[in-house]
């Protein structure tokens, strides 16, 4: 269950990674480690204070597992004995044995490929749709109906009658989606507006309290680069954002000079509230600025916002841009709920759908057989020759992380030889 909830966390982390980046202009990644073992949990701690927790050699090998795959370009990476117990289950890669753990001894470490689709319908037949997905489609997000839709186009699922009715629901969806967050630009562009205006207000209340004051170094630097970036900004909806950027920098340095001139609560208040613009300000610089060409849908979002930024003039005031969000929001609520009510009587269909998400594509066994040959000249310190076979699995897959990082490790390796008794056991340095 582990292995299989970690498969289809990243990709539902290929949605998330849409919504935000429509939403915020910003992208995350997330790599995760699964191990198995003996850990002591519950609550601990002393008479004054306890916390449930987890702790063990297990725990330990678990919480270092999510960090390793840096060092393979990889995504998962399991313990051996959660790869032994799900082994009928899913499909994995030996990546290394590296040295791990409290005492540092060595441990085998597997990257997870996929789920074997048989084995996850074998788990999953006669059950119901997990109660979770349908609570989180209930709250389902613009931004994130626009992300399903582009996960669904770069991933080519199989036809069939529950695709086929999932994507005339979303279809129809995405216009409505992209109306609602058009009017929730509009109500936020207003909002910063009235908030602007007010903080500008505010401000100026207290300049007999930092007449003659100066700012930090540090801060006076970072608004000369910003009045730089204005200076040279050759579109409109740029320039007036840098403009925003250097205002804004200029009213946290006032706030700065005001501390301990005005009651804490009320510069706690102050500096907060600059805060949030700033970020807002950055956040509307993304979003403009991330979507390619190709993006259409994020392109077209954009071109919205930049207008709203240069123009000010939405043709609509913020309590009708909230109510028509509103509306729409409705709309979207209705006809998923819709969905989702006929959804127990098709769980069966459901399962088979979500089987094709994580199912080892054919590939990704030809990279692992190479990849094991590769490993195995490798180990023989035959440096060349692994340079060699660590190509031949990038012909097969050239974003192949682990072959890729393999290859920048045989460079190090021959110029810096490991010792004798080198058993190929990776270890911190």
């Amino acid at each position: 269950k582990g292995c299989f909830a970690a498969l289809l966390q990243q990709e539902d982390l290929s949605v998330v990674q849409r919504l935000l980046l429509l939403k915020y202009g910003v992208k995350i990644t997330a790599r995760m480690g699964v191990n198995t073992g003996i850990v002591a949990a519950g609550n601990m701690g002393s008479e004054k204070k306890r916390q449930y927790t987890v702790m063990g050699e297990a725990v330990t090998i678990a919480e270092e597992l999510e960090p390793i795959n840096k060092l393979y370009e990889s995504w998962i990476a399991i313990g051996a004995l959660t790869y032994e117990k799900s082994a009928d289950y899913v499909d994995v890669r030996l990546l290394d044995r590296a040295a791990m753990g409290v005492a540092g001894h060595p441990h085998e470490v597997y990257e997870l490929l996929g789920w074997k689709r048989d084995k996850f319908l074998d788990h999953w037949n006669n059950r119901p749709v997990p109660p979770l997905f349908i609570e989180a489609w209930r709250k389902l997000t613009p931004e994130k109906i626009l992300g399903y839709l582009h996960y669904w186009d770069g991933r080519k699922f199989k036809d069939s009658p529950f695709y086929r009715d999932l994507r005339t629901l979303f279809d129809g969806l995405a216009p409505v989606a992209i109306e609602t967050i058009h009017a929730n630009d509009i109500a936020a562009r207003h909002g910063f507006r009235t908030e602007q205006a007010e903080l500008d207000a505010t401000l100026r209340g207290y300049d007999n309290l930092i007449a003659g004051s100066t700012l930090p170094a540090g801060l006076l630097n970072e608004l000369e680069q910003f009045k730089e970036k204005h200076a040279k900004a050759a579109e409109d909806w740029l320039k007036i954002l840098w403009g925003w950027k250097v205002q804004l920098k200029e009213q946290q340095g006032t706030v700065l000079n005001l501390q301990g001139k005005i009651p804490t609560a009320d510069w706690d208040e102050l500096v907060r509230f600059v805060d949030t613009h700033q970020k807002r300000v950055e956040c509307y610089l993304k979003r403009c600025s991330f979507p390619a060409p190709t993006d259409t849908v994020g392109s077209g979002l954009a071109e919205h916002l930049k207008g709203l930024i240069v123009d000010g003039k939405d043709g609509m005031s913020q309590a009708d841009a909230s109510a028509k969000s509103q509306e729409r929001m409705g709309v979207i609520r209705g006809r998923i709920d819709a969905f989702l009510d006929k959804l127990p009587g098709r769980a069966q269909e459901y399962h088979e759908f979500m089987a094709d998400h994580c199912e080892t594509p054919a590939y990704k066994f030809k990279v692992r057989d190479a990849f094991d040959e590769a490993r195995k000249i490798y180990l023989q310190q035959n440096w060349d020759a692994a340079e060699k076979a660590f190509k031949a699995v990038l012909e097969i897959d050239p974003n192949d992380g682990p072959a890729t990082k393999y290859i920048e490790r045989v460079a190090h390796l021959r110029k810096h030889p490991p010792p004798k008794d080198w058993d190929g056991v990776w270890a911190e340095e």
